[in-house]
């Protein structure tokens, strides 16, 4: 219990989560929580609950509490072994911390959490308000935003949040711009159980890792269990990369790009995902491709978003399906069926994220967030059950990320 992380770093499919809980089971006289990004992972009859046998993990639900925080509050107190999402982890308290520490709890967490993130719903003369109206301090040691007015802020004040934020020391602001603020996670979320394990894939010089080296948290191998080592040839073998396409190479496809492209740019995006899926596709369900969400679904009707022609949508009794998926994607078996996957997004760390990590002398390794993001993502397929696939990645910057890290392996 204290200022040390333990991190289990591996490709997917190498074993993690297997050996992690084969771990647990083996264990049984500890108190566990496991923490995944997806509900169908923790929830009753999920992997996490159907892996063990020594051990019972319960899931929070709201059939007997009005919030799923609630039920975990409860359960802490029990002693129970618990698996949650991270979403849910992310909104303890204080009250659930103290259980945690006391009972000495062992905190597994399955993929990197989002300790950092940009804020949302404020802009720069928002800010510029509180500086001038002096509402708000910020910290020379760390950038902490700490909210300094008496004046009570209601639910229905536009910046009730904000306050919020600041009272539970979340807000930094960067050094390089007044204006440029992040939220950070209270670094005690990693710090209170007996011991934190987190399982992940390319950990050094990623966003988690600077966050821990900011907040003084020494970072050591998790070396109790052994996972499969990897057979570079083996993974080669299994994946097709197919050349680069002229027509879409040379276009940015970053977040900014999409943002601001036309209609036609847009629909050229939609023709090559199309095209590599006619090609290469036996049927609607063996593609799966990304970009931004707000260029795939869009609340805005008169927002053109990319409808890749015969691979966009299909009715599937009475619902639609989508041949889509979003970027972050991580830890689901669900996707295991696709054999045809198309990269169309050029990713980089959120700007205000990297300035502010930057500012305090912990750079992201931007290469690195890039490519495991996209291997991450491609590990959704069906190269997780060792069979091959053919991968299109329409971005030249990401093209030879990828080929790189293919070669280094």
């Amino acid at each position: 219990m204290g200022n040390v992380v333990e991190v289990l770093d591996g490709l997917m499919s190498t074993g993690k989560s297997t050996e992690v809980l084969k771990w647990i089971d083996s264990n049984p006289n500890n108190r566990y929580i496991f923490v995944s990004p997806l509900l169908t992972e923790v929830e009753e009859g999920g992997r996490v609950c159907s892996s063990v046998s020594n051990v019972t993990f319960e899931c929070p639900s709201v059939s007997e509490y009005e919030t799923k925080s609630e039920h975990l509050l409860q359960l802490l107190k029990d002693g129970s072994n618990i698996a949650c999402t991270h979403s849910l982890y992310l909104a303890v308290n204080d009250d659930h911390l103290k259980y945690i520490k006391e009972l000495e709890y062992i905190l597994i967490i399955d993929e990197e959490i989002d300790v950092i993130s940009s804020v949302d719903g404020y802009s720069k003369d928002d800010y510029q308000w509180l500086y001038d109206n002096d509402k708000i301090t910020v910290s020379s040691s760390d950038g902490m935003v700490s909210w300094v007015c008496a004046i009570p802020v209601g639910r229905d004040n536009k910046y009730h949040k904000f306050k919020m934020l600041c009272d539970y020391q979340a807000l930094y602001v960067t050094k390089r711009n007044s204006n440029m603020m992040v939220t950070q996670l209270p670094i005690k979320l990693m710090t209170c159980a007996k011991r934190v394990i987190v399982l992940t894939y390319m950990f050094k010089g990623n966003i988690l890792d600077c966050f821990l080296k900011l907040k003084g948290i020494e970072v050591v191998s998790f070396d109790d269990v052994t996972i499969s080592k990897v057979n570079g040839d083996e993974i080669r073998s299994l994946i097709t990369l197919l050349p680069l396409n002229k027509t879409v190479s040379d276009l940015a496809l970053s977040s900014t790009w999409y943002s601001e492209a036309n209609k036609a740019q847009l629909d050229t995006v939609g023709r090559y995902i199309s095209a590599v899926g006619r090609k290469y596709c036996e049927n609607f369900d063996d593609l799966m491709y990304t970009l931004p969400k707000s260029r795939h679904l869009s609340k805005n009707s008169s927002k053109n978003v990319i409808k890749p022609p015969k691979f966009y949508r299909k009715r599937d009794g009475g619902e639609w399906k989508y041949n889509w998926l979003p970027a972050q994607l991580r830890a689901t078996n669900d996707y295991r069926n696709k054999k045809v996957v198309v990269h169309c997004f050029n990713r980089f760390p959120m700007v205000d994220v990297a300035s502010y990590l930057a500012d305090y002398e912990c750079n992201i390794d931007t290469p690195k967030f890039s490519t495991s993001e996209m291997v991450q993502w491609i590990w959704r397929s069906q190269i997780r059950s060792k069979k091959p696939i053919v991968v299109g990645i329409a971005n030249k910057r990401m093209h030879k990320l990828f080929s790189q890290w293919l070669k280094s392996l």
